[in-house]
């Protein structure tokens, strides 16, 4: 890998929240203060833990640390949100308090932004592994930029900790919206990357950790939910396609059965329109995909309402 020249080697800020997460949190750190690329600064938001998790950080001895402990839990969108007006870097890159940042992560996402000058956010692949640490899989972006925002349409293949901003090409106010709750990570990447430049970097730079007792795994029915939402917002407010079936809310107690419903049925149609005309130029096919599948949604959720 190319050597950069340190005379111009920005600050990055590399940002956690982080919350009753002792047992992982010490990994993340050390993962983040071995990295290649040096002129760092790292910033932990420990969201009121009632464990060691924030005492731990506070013990190391290395003056690219800031970590703060806010006063309440608040959730994780206003400790990201703390996190970013703390930082003093032109870039921020997240990495969660359960996950592994690979020793050369910062240097070859911030290559990625070198050679794609009009980039706003960089990601990248991951390993995936078990709380004993075991490989499960490994998952490899190896798409274009067009063909990751096609894919966000239908499921967050964007791990959260492969994210990197540069700060000078984004508002940073409030980044993260509280509305969602667990799944702010993926509001935010349908936003900006269906908005913004994106620079791939297709190879793992993080490990990225399934935790039994982690917060997506613990409020699997809440993540769901707010991605449905997420969803519901999107395709009305990117393709004015409605999704809500508003009158259904009220009867059904989880929006469930109508998000399972659409992703296997828009998926599988958008899959086949794509193929059929050998595009990548989702947003027509979105729209007759919608059309034709409405109905049959529509019947899905009304055989939900009668069994419940």
């Amino acid at each position: 890998m190319k050597k950069c020249n340190k005379r111009r080697k920005p600050l990055i800020s590399i940002i956690t929240a982080g919350y009753n997460c002792e047992k992982s949190i010490m990994q993340t750190v050390e993962s983040v203060l071995s990295q290649t690329y040096t002129n760092i600064e790292y910033i932990y938001v420990d969201d009121c833990s009632e464990d060691q998790s924030f005492s731990s950080v506070k013990k190391v001895n290395d003056t690219r640390i800031i970590s703060v402990k806010n006063e309440k839990n608040m959730g994780q969108s206003h400790s990201l949100n703390r996190a970013v007006r703390l930082a003093r870097g032109d870039y921020i890159a997240v990495v969660d308090a359960d996950d592994i940042c690979l020793e050369d992560r910062i240097e070859k996402q911030y290559e990625a932004f070198l050679d794609n000058k009009s980039a706003v956010v960089s990601c990248s692949g991951y390993y995936v592994v078990d709380e004993n640490d075991k490989l499960i899989r490994e998952h490899r972006l190896n798409m274009t930029a067009s063909e990751c925002a096609y894919r966000l349409n239908f499921s967050n293949i964007i791990a959260h900790s492969t994210v990197m901003y540069n700060k000078k090409s984004i508002d940073i106010n409030n980044l993260y919206s509280v509305r969602y709750g667990i799944a702010e990570n993926y509001e935010l990447m349908l936003k900006i990357v269906n908005t913004y430049n994106v620079a791939i970097v297709n190879e793992p730079t993080i490990i990225y950790r399934i935790l039994t007792t982690g917060i997506t795994r613990k409020n699997k029915q809440k993540m769901i939910d707010a991605v449905y939402y997420i969803l519901h917002s999107h395709y009305k407010n990117m393709y004015n396609i409605e999704l809500g079936y508003g009158k259904y809310i009220r009867t059904i107690n989880s929006p469930t059965i109508k998000y399972i419903a659409e992703q296997l049925k828009l998926r599988k149609l958008i899959y086949t329109l794509i193929k059929k005309n050998n595009s990548i130029h989702y947003t027509a096919y979105i729209k007759e995909a919608m059309i034709t599948i409405k109905r049959s949604i529509k019947n899905t959720v009304k055989k939900n309402v009668r069994r419940t």
